[in-house]
């Protein structure tokens, strides 16, 4: 996490990562996952209300964030890792208009 958080050029750059929370979790076939808080210098600051502060905050946000899918490259090969693939498991017992009981496709969260 130093590696990719701390350094001037790291992912936030041209803004400097301040602090940083973050605790590394497993899912059941021992894959790693991480959470984390992560204060940045020069960030928006949000105002509960303030249309103006929201929309600096998402603007900020959205540089950082994305559910854009990359298909080329050593990222797509990272991230074809993470997608759903249909099996025989998904297929039991389908509701009606579903391709597969575990509802994937899911779009995309505001």
């Amino acid at each position: 996490m130093k590696l990719v958080l701390k350094p001037k050029e790291g992912i936030f750059a041209p803004n400097n990562l301040t602090d940083y929370f973050s605790r590394l979790e497993f899912q059941a076939r021992s894959s790693p996952h991480s959470h984390g808080l992560y204060w940045v210098q020069n960030s928006p600051e949000f105002f509960k209300g303030d249309k103006d502060s929201e929309k600096l905050c998402c603007d900020f946000i959205d540089q950082y964030i994305t559910c854009k899918r990359v298909d080329e490259g050593p990222l797509g090969k990272v991230i074809a890792y993470q997608l759903h693939k249909h099996s025989q498991t998904g297929l039991k017992k389908i509701e009606e208009g579903d391709t597969c009981r575990f509802h994937f496709p899911r779009p995309p969260m505001d």
